[in-house]
């Protein structure tokens, strides 16, 4: 069997998230990676401000974030900025 995609992959751990599983949750877990789910307002020059819903992985080292990362669906975002 070969790894899911990345689209794949944000869309299963979104989903165990919404689903609130418990179990199901312990492996997007550590000690040292929060993931967090996140609206950011974004609008075009003179457009509305548009809610782009967004994934962030965080990798903490030493109590402070070495790594950090955001997952946003492109085509959600271009619709909601276009709106």
């Amino acid at each position: 069997m070969s790894a899911p995609d990345k689209d794949t992959l944000v869309r299963d751990s979104v989903d165990t998230f919404r689903a609130q599983v418990a179990d199901a949750l312990a492996p997007f877990l550590t000690d040292d990676v929060v993931i967090a789910e996140q609206i950011h307002g974004l609008a075009l020059p003179g457009k509305k401000l548009a809610p782009v819903m967004n994934m962030a992985v965080y990798e903490l080292r030493d109590g402070r974030i070495a790594a950090w990362r955001d997952y946003t669906n492109p085509a959600y975002a271009s619709a909601l900025l276009q709106a």
